[in-house]
């Protein structure tokens, strides 16, 4: 068994930029950095926009993969994809700071 990555918790104390104790959960991907497409698929399962019908993911009648990595690839080699559910999330309202599961 190899790990690809590891889900980080922060959170954030006083500062003068952000409100203060506000905390993120965000996925890390060895070798690139933070994960913008298992972001993408989080924030659309947290806001509805991504269908979950038992492991099987699937976004506007497209068929995403059974499991996240599957469906992580799938968003990774259609751009177009990508980008249609970035717009439906943005337009779904802001996007605040937070854990996964209060995202919504």
């Amino acid at each position: 068994m190899t790990w690809d990555a590891c889900v980080a918790r922060v959170k954030l104390g006083e500062n003068k930029c952000a409100p203060p104790f506000t905390g993120a959960e965000f996925e890390i991907r060895y070798g690139t950095g933070v994960d913008v497409l298992a972001e993408l698929i989080d924030l659309g399962l947290a806001r509805g926009l991504i269908q979950e019908c038992g492991n099987h993911l699937s976004f506007a009648g497209t068929q995403l993969g059974n499991g996240r990595e599957k469906s992580r690839d799938a968003l990774a080699q259609t751009p177009e994809l990508q980008s249609t559910l970035r717009q439906a999330i943005f337009a779904s309202g802001p996007v605040r700071p937070g854990r996964r599961d209060a995202a919504a």
